[in-house]
């Protein structure tokens, strides 16, 4: 009988360890949680400036990021709401002067791609969040940058890519060619964006589609 109450109370201990682990561990995620998302705030002011901060972070921080790309819900997000915004509507005229002036949501969104491009191939996850930005022209050129960044893994953004060439926008071609082989498709695409460029096209954007042919075709090659 005292057997039994051990195994019943070293079972009853077990569980309750058990459910402190799971408590411990909760809140450690949410504290995780809660310190990447103030850390996405950060950076977003300033993603130069934060450049170690990011390149610390990794991976773990591209889904935050990401948040910032969503279309039309900066303001709808106060987890990345510019502080000083509400403090300006809240306070006196002479509070205001001395307050700065709240990102907008354009530049706030312009930071969180270029924040993606210092991380590299760890914002993998962003690719598919990245690709409407291409289409727009205030954006491309940094969306553009990014998927160069992540390289092969951005291989769901090839036609879209490839259809901006047209438009010259800068660093496509060279995420085209950081791509390799599952940019073959964007091969004529490249190869009409270079003749176009050979006719009156910038001399860099020239360079930069023949760099991006030559690494395509190398490694498909291979």
């Amino acid at each position: 009988m005292r057997t039994t109450y051990s195994v019943v109370a070293l079972a009853g201990l077990g569980l309750g360890i058990l459910l402190m682990a799971w408590t411990l561990g909760s809140r450690t995620t949410q504290n995780q949680t809660q310190r990447l998302r103030q850390s996405a705030a950060l950076i977003v002011e300033q993603p130069r400036a934060h450049r170690y901060l990011i390149t610390s972070i990794g991976a773990p921080l591209t889904p935050f990021l990401v948040d910032q790309l969503q279309t039309g819900q900066r303001q709808q997000n106060p987890s990345f709401r510019n502080p000083f915004t509400r403090l300006r509507h809240d306070s006196s005229d002479a509070v205001q002067k001395g307050l700065p002036e709240p990102m907008s949501d354009e530049l706030r969104c312009l930071n969180a791609i270029r924040a993606l491009a210092y991380l590299g191939t760890n914002a993998a996850g962003a690719v598919r969040a990245l690709i409407p930005f291409l289409h727009d022209e205030r954006f491309a050129p940094d969306a553009a940058h990014a998927l160069a960044s992540i390289g092969p893994n951005a291989r769901e953004a090839v036609p879209h890519l490839a259809a901006v060439l047209d438009d010259q926008v800068p660093w496509a071609a060279t995420a085209l060619g950081n791509i390799g082989p599952a940019a073959v498709k964007a091969i004529p695409a490249l190869e009409y964006a270079r003749s176009n460029a050979i006719a009156e096209g910038p001399g860099w954007f020239r360079r930069e589609v023949e760099k991006a042919l030559e690494k395509i075709r190398a490694a498909k090659s291979q």
